[in-house]
């Protein structure tokens, strides 16, 4: 009991905190790529997605799944999921690339796109996006709490090394020549200076929250970033990497590099089936508390156990394990943290292998994937 209590005190205070205010993340910064292939979703699966940005929930649809659960506890995240949801259900492609900011657009036409699908929100959707149209106007995708501060990053870089040096990488066809061109016009003094400086303890906890790295008993926070940066920007190719153009550009390179939801061929297909997702508000604890067992198959929880404590890490894998079903599959991420599967749960096989190279191809700088079978 005194867990479940320290855990939703926990809870609210984080949910009380700047960052979660309004749109703590306007998209979700893990790869769906890899969500994908360690979750393994298909026909018949019911899914349990932490919503953060709502992307990879509404990814998770192209999947063919019966039901998915979008939970998050700062219900402006799922505010923002019921705007993507109507703009897939009520714009064309087009249209949704304008509204969602993905696409330039003439002053007024975004407000203007907007009035066409307020009427498809929930009445707490609608009252507050009725209150944060200048989040709409700007361009809804860049206005979280920490796309504006990877912003600051891109823009940074952009003014020490040249927008137009930064741009070219994005558009080298060959893994060769990109890394070269890293190495040569990137990479140097004032690129791992301001990664040292920016990524710092310091720096970092005053744009997200001192909450998020409260378990992380290490410094070198720049270094590590940066090491995971040069990781993606060496050995994977960069001109589909949409989680690296919304950070050193402030926007999306090309409609060809976009999140599976934005794309045009997938469109039509979402938009039927958007009606199999459920969002609730509310922390994972307190949700699965209510959740009979057996009924989830597939569990995509984000990096939430970021915030967790090691004994509320445990209780919540013990919960996980009753509302799964024989089968189930779980993975989350770590920003930090050194975390793993707790061990004193057994039911839950860890499948290390495969999440050390699925974090291999992972497109943006996460420091750990852990991804596991439920067996009981």
């Amino acid at each position: 009991m005194a867990a479940k209590s320290a855990t939703r005190n926990l809870t609210a205070r984080i949910a009380r905190r700047p960052f979660h205010r309004l749109i703590g993340y306007a998209n979700c910064w893990e790869d769906p790529t890899v969500l994908q292939r360690a979750l393994q979703v298909g026909p018949g699966d019911v899914c349990l997605s932490i919503t953060s940005g709502g992307c990879n929930t509404l990814s998770l649809l192209l999947h063919d799944p019966a039901r998915v659960v979008a939970l998050d506890f700062n219900p402006n995240q799922n505010h923002l999921l019921r705007l993507k949801m109507a703009a897939l259900g009520q714009l064309d492609h087009g249209q949704k690339l304008e509204l969602l900011g993905v696409r330039q657009t003439a002053p007024g036409k975004r407000i203007e796109l907007y009035t066409r699908v307020r009427n498809a929100l929930t009445p707490d959707a609608r009252m507050f996006w009725d209150d944060h149209l200048g989040m709409l106007e700007h361009g809804v995708l860049y206005e979280g709490r920490l796309e504006r501060y990877l912003k600051v990053f891109g823009k940074l870089i952009g003014g020490m090394l040249g927008p137009r040096r930064v741009e070219a990488i994005f558009d080298i066809p060959s893994l060769e020549a990109q890394r070269a061109y890293y190495f040569k016009h990137i990479d140097g003094l004032r690129w791992r200076s301001l990664f040292d400086v920016f990524f710092s303890r310091t720096v970092i906890t005053r744009a997200k929250d001192k909450h998020h790295f409260k378990y992380v008993d290490f410094d070198g926070f720049g270094r590590r970033f940066r090491a995971r940066a040069q990781h993606i920007f060496a050995d994977l190719s960069l001109p589909a990497n949409y989680f690296m153009a919304l950070i050193l550009l402030g926007r999306f390179h090309s409609e060809r590099a976009l999140p599976p939801y934005l794309l045009e061929e997938n469109h039509d297909l979402l938009r039927g089936r958007l009606e199999r997702l459920e969002l609730v508000t509310g922390d994972l604890e307190g949700y699965l508390g209510r959740v009979p067992d057996d009924t989830f198959t597939r569990f995509n929880l984000s990096n939430l156990f970021d915030w967790f404590a090691q004994p509320a890490l445990v209780k919540a894998h013990r919960e996980i394990v009753r509302v799964a079903r024989i089968g189930a599959r779980l993975c989350w991420w770590n920003t930090l943290a050194v975390r793993h599967l707790p061990g004193e749960v057994g039911e839950i096989v860890p499948e290390n292998d495969l999440a050390r190279d699925l974090l291999a191809q992972d497109r943006f700088i996460y420091a750990q994937l852990q991804i596991g079978q439920i067996k009981k």
